[in-house]
């Protein structure tokens, strides 16, 4: 008997979603088989203050604390981006530009990926 594969095992996804919305979102594409890399905070994603509900909407992922604001934070996050195939975020108008990890910033890095906002 062969293994299953899922429908999503080759795809990678940078999720720098927090609180609910695309936490949930990136959850159900972990369960289809994608590999997702969580971007927290270096304080924590604020749904942590709920630790069952972060346990379960975060379920099967990795994730990495990198500080946005620092330059070094962005070399991390542009390496992410060359391997990803898809981009999760839900920031305000304007804030994903300022940290770097806007439209512009993610395209830069990998032209061939998806940015879902």
């Amino acid at each position: 008997m062969t293994p299953m594969i899922s429908a999503l095992s080759d795809c990678i996804i940078v999720d720098l979603t927090t609180q609910l919305p695309g936490p949930y979102c990136s959850m159900l594409l972990a369960d289809m088989g994608a590999r997702i890399i969580k971007i927290e905070p270096v304080d924590g994603d604020p749904l942590r203050t709920f630790p069952p509900l972060f346990a379960s909407v975060n379920r099967g992922k990795q994730s990495i604390a990198i500080n946005l604001k620092k330059e070094a934070g962005h070399e991390v996050l542009t390496r992410l981006f060359k391997q990803a195939h898809v981009v999760l975020e839900g920031f305000r108008p304007g804030v994903a530009e300022r940290l770097g990890a806007g439209y512009d910033a993610s395209c830069a890095a990998n032209s061939a990926m998806v940015y879902c906002s």
